[in-house]
């Protein structure tokens, strides 16, 4: 018996010694499981953060390379349904998988509207509208956005769904959400002042610090609002040039082409690069007519894009309004347009007609509520679903309408043809150039804008017998550029072509510093009209080459007195610029 004793006491060692095996390599397994489920969450935060974040003025990769990481580790916060997920209750687990699935899915759409739109939305803009207006353009979306990012969240979504249903983390897993949350707290109020983001050079810097900062500041925002409008009512600041520029720049007033016109057109391209007007594919010139069309213009070299919540549409929003387009939300949108003495009201006391168009749908990006506003002092004319015409046709077929009333009139195109992702341009032109669609997105866009050129020439020979009698003044410009030529100047990568042209203008070289705010006291006065309007624009005929330019990141262009250009960051001089335009946004249009 007492060997039998010893033996089976043997025999309850070994076994517990194999338990306590088992128990040890199960626990490091569980753990190796869980690192790799952080792993992963964090990983997805660095694939978001890899589209949102932009490189801001001064910076190196490695300080891009840190941001990004720093931005990613709110992913963790995600370990709260992964915690769900592990749990008995059928009801928990399926919330922990909703919640997760919920994640990945908005991480894959802020990809994808980046990358086409350009730019981070506000939780708050996101009503039946703009879905709508979305999903009027999917063709494009899609062929744009789709990459690396979007399958690589998908794998990612799904590996950490396996392992969560697969271990069932405990509750100490949830300690490592501390981690998050406090570079939550920590991020948002030192990343959130006007002045971090002014420093950083990115004016959203604080909504693409992670999901977390983004949706909970865009709430914050939602919740604080005073009434209807985003912003609370404030004195005009005043002419951009006049408040902020040097004294040799206020007193520049001469223009050099007081000539009154009938006509007036604005030609505003999608995507437009200087480059582009000066490039050949191939040996063959793609912009042939624009290349010698500006130089009989004015043909400005400091022409700066204004890009914010609002995207492409700020073009036409600063168009309309000579204000900066809005910070906090699409301005074109969500413009309350009664409470703004626009350029088309101007024009319209003084007897010109005006006609926009657009060759996209009207509800695409709530132009249907701009301009159904702007109705009785302007028309607005949209392609309509089934409606085949070219771009060149719709553009032609418009502006030969306005010209057979033989009134004074206002001719505004917004073209869209160049918009990416660039394969919109027919065989016949892929052909000329020998080249093959999607081979690349630069040939794609050179291609496209070969035909935009063309179109450019159509519009232009329907008002020519008009612009060689003087009567007619044609404008030409961009609402940003397309992003393909790059440069590691910050200014470089925000000019935009530029051109004023009519048969009494005189043609120059401008080194002015300019915007699209100074369109609307241009047209004015190439039309004579001299009224006292609130615009923060200076007309773009002025003689010298000075001038001054706000953008939406809170930072200043300017040109110094030798020649060269300076950008350099602005608090508290911008502000009153850049909030004026939030006390005419509705957030409920």
């Amino acid at each position: 018996m007492p060997s039998n004793v010893g033996f089976f006491h043997q025999g309850e060692k070994i076994v517990r010694l194999h338990n306590d095996t088992r128990m040890k390599i199960g626990s490091a397994n569980s753990t190796l499981s869980i690192f790799l489920i952080v792993l992963l969450l964090y990983l997805s935060g660095f694939v978001l953060s890899s589209r949102l974040m932009v490189v801001s003025p001064g910076d190196i990769w490695g300080v891009q390379v840190a941001k990004m990481s720093v931005s990613a580790l709110h992913a963790l916060v995600m370990v709260a349904p992964v915690y769900l997920i592990g749990r008995r209750s059928l009801t928990l687990q399926i919330l922990g998988l909703s919640l997760l699935a919920a994640y990945f899915l908005y991480l894959m759409f802020l990809c994808g509207y980046f990358g086409y739109f350009g730019f981070v939305p506000e939780v708050y803009t996101f009503g039946f509208g703009n879905i709508g207006d979305m999903s009027r353009v999917l063709d494009h979306y899609f062929a744009q956005v789709l990459s690396w990012r979007e399958p690589t969240l998908l794998v990612l979504g799904v590996a950490t769904a396996v392992l969560a249903i697969r271990i069932k983390p405990g509750a100490t897993i949830l300690l490592t959400i501390l981690v998050p949350v406090v570079l939550f707290s920590a991020t948002f109020y030192r990343y959130g002042s006007s002045a971090s983001l002014a420093y950083t050079g990115n004016d959203s810097f604080i909504r693409r610090f992670g999901v977390v900062p983004f949706v909970a500041s865009s709430a914050q925002e939602w919740f604080a609002m005073d009434g209807n409008y985003i912003g609370a009512p404030m004195a005009f600041p005043g002419n951009v040039v006049d408040q902020l520029g040097s004294d040799r720049q206020r007193s520049n007033t001469e223009n050099l082409n007081p000539s009154s016109f009938d006509r007036v057109s604005l030609i505003q391209i999608e995507s437009l690069d200087l480059e582009a007007i000066t490039s050949s594919l191939n040996g063959i010139s793609v912009m042939p007519f624009v290349s010698e069309l500006r130089k009989d213009c004015i043909d400005f070299a400091n022409f700066f894009t204004l890009r914010s919540a609002g995207g492409s549409a700020d073009a036409e929003f600063t168009v309309a309004t000579g204000m900066l387009p809005s910070t906090k939300a699409p301005a074109i949108r969500y413009a309350d347009f009664s409470a703004i003495d626009t350029l088309y009201h101007v024009l319209e006391r003084n007897g010109i007609d005006t006609l926009f168009l657009h060759n996209n749908v009207s509800g695409f990006y709530g132009r249907n509520h701009a301009y159904g506003q702007l109705l009785p002092v302007l028309d607005a004319e949209f392609l309509e679903p089934g409606d085949n015409r070219t771009e060149a046709e719709i553009a032609t077929d418009a502006l030969s309408g306005v010209f057979e009333t033989g009134d004074r009139s206002f001719y505004y195109f917004f073209n869209f043809q160049s918009h990416g992702p660039f394969k919109w341009y027919s065989e016949d032109t892929a052909a000329r150039f020998g080249v093959t669609k999607g081979a690349s997105k630069e040939t794609d866009y050179l291609a496209t804008m070969a035909e935009v050129d063309d179109m450019i020439r159509q519009v232009f020979e329907v008002q020519r017998d008009e612009y060689d009698a003087g009567r007619a003044v044609f404008l030409l410009t961009a609402d940003h550029q397309s992003g393909l030529f790059g440069s590691p100047a910050v200014v470089d990568n925000l000019r935009i072509p530029m051109m004023i042209c009519g048969a009494n203008i005189q043609a120059r070289k401008s080194n002015r510093v300019s915007t699209s705010v100074d369109i609307y006291p241009t047209v004015l006065s190439l039309f004579g009209i001299n009224e006292d309007v609130q615009t923060m624009g200076t007309d773009l005929q002025l003689g010298k080459d000075e001038g001054i330019a706000i953008l939406p990141s809170r930072q200043i262009i300017e040109l110094s007195e030798d020649g060269s250009i300076s950008i350099a960051n602005c608090n508290e001089d911008c502000d009153p610029f850049l909030n004026y335009t939030d006390q005419f946004i509705l957030q409920s249009q």
